[in-house]
């Protein structure tokens, strides 16, 4: 295959349908879309990868054996059984002292080795650096799903990851979606960024997939609605996808007797005690900003509302403090041990 590999991101907030948005996409014939690779940057305290591991190397690059490793460990699927990249790294053409030169062939031969001509990379917190995307990928085109953050915040509610309190999780989803809104405009011209809703891909989805293609460049293939040809991105997982995956996902991932599955939409309104009526108002903002559609309450049920369970400054500081608070009694303790040592010393 001769014609350059193209690159595009499935950015969001997770928990917002890019997986599901990338089933459909690798069944075009042209569009290769792995499982998430999750190993441009470190993301949430997850641990370097490569961004990371090439800065501390200050530009001597990284051997073969370093590049195994840190793929092997920073992506969460067994990432060979897709993309022989233990012999891509090996290989004496492939490039290992810049970042962006490995990262451009890497992507390239993932795609290749599947005969595409795209490589869609589909790790939501991409989105988080932009910045970082386009100067390794300056001709890069992002898709952004944008899911109602209620719906959102009460899926991650459900993981391990983020909290358990929905409204520190809806109070996240708007940092992280105000984060890629602004940076979209900041770094990205705007024939390079394309928002889909989540919701309108639910309710119909061939005309946003019509949408997505025509944003590529490329043809829209029928296969794309063939649930029963879409990737298992399941078997490539290092661990059990239904033990995080959303209910509705895991019966109609089951089935696939449809395109869609629709019965997470506005499962937040089935959620009475998980948000309040009234909200912070930079959270109703964003959620206005989408379309999505809000209660505006009185004055007095808004004074009323508790602000802190939706901040995650005050879970941050509540933590600083959690942490000094033990910090200061494992001293204690150091100096007790130490005072009952020197004073038996002593007194022997």
């Amino acid at each position: 295959m001769s014609e350059q590999i193209k690159q595009a991101f499935i950015i969001g907030t997770g928990r917002c349908g890019t997986t599901w948005l990338g089933q459909m996409l690798n069944s075009n014939p042209v569009l290769c879309v792995p499982p998430e690779i999750q190993l441009l940057f470190e993301y949430s305290g997850n641990g370097n990868r490569l961004y990371e591991e090439y800065l501390l190397t200050k530009e001597q690059g990284l051997d073969t054996n370093q590049l195994i490793s840190i793929i092997e460990r920073g992506c969460p699927h067994n990432l060979y059984q897709f993309f022989d990249y233990p012999a891509f790294c090996r290989q004496h053409t492939t490039p290992k002292r810049s970042l962006r030169e490995f990262v451009t062939a890497f992507y390239s031969a993932i795609a290749k080795s599947h005969g595409k001509l795209w490589l869609i990379e589909q790790t939501p917190w991409y989105g988080q650096r932009i910045d970082l995307a386009t100067s390794l990928f300056p001709d890069a085109q992002f898709i952004h799903v944008v899911r109602d953050g209620r719906d959102v915040a009460l899926s991650f509610s459900r993981t391990t990851w983020w909290h358990q309190s929905t409204r520190l999780n809806l109070s996240r989803w708007q940092r992280e979606v105000k984060k890629i809104a602004l940076d979209a405009q900041y770094f990205l011209k705007p024939e390079a960024y394309l928002e889909v809703k989540y919701e309108n891909l639910v309710a119909d989805t061939a005309v946003e997939l019509k949408k997505i293609c025509q944003f590529l460049g490329v043809n829209f293939d029928i296969a794309m609605l063939d649930p029963h040809g879409f990737i298992d991105y399941n078997q490539f997982c290092k661990f059990d996808l239904d033990q995080v995956s959303s209910q509705a996902y895991s019966v109609w991932y089951k089935q696939k007797n449809q395109t869609v599955f629709a019965d997470n939409v506005e499962a937040w309104r089935k959620n009475d005690i998980a948000f309040d009526r009234s909200l912070p108002s930079e959270i109703s903002s964003w959620l206005s900003y989408y379309g999505y559609p809000i209660e505006f309450t009185d004055e007095a049920e808004t004074a009323n509302l508790h602000l802190r369970e939706y901040s995650l400054n005050a879970l941050e500081q509540d933590n600083i403090e959690k942490s000094q608070h033990i910090q200061t009694l494992e001293q204690s303790v150091a100096d007790y041990v130490q005072h009952t040592h020197i004073g038996n010393v002593k007194s022997s």
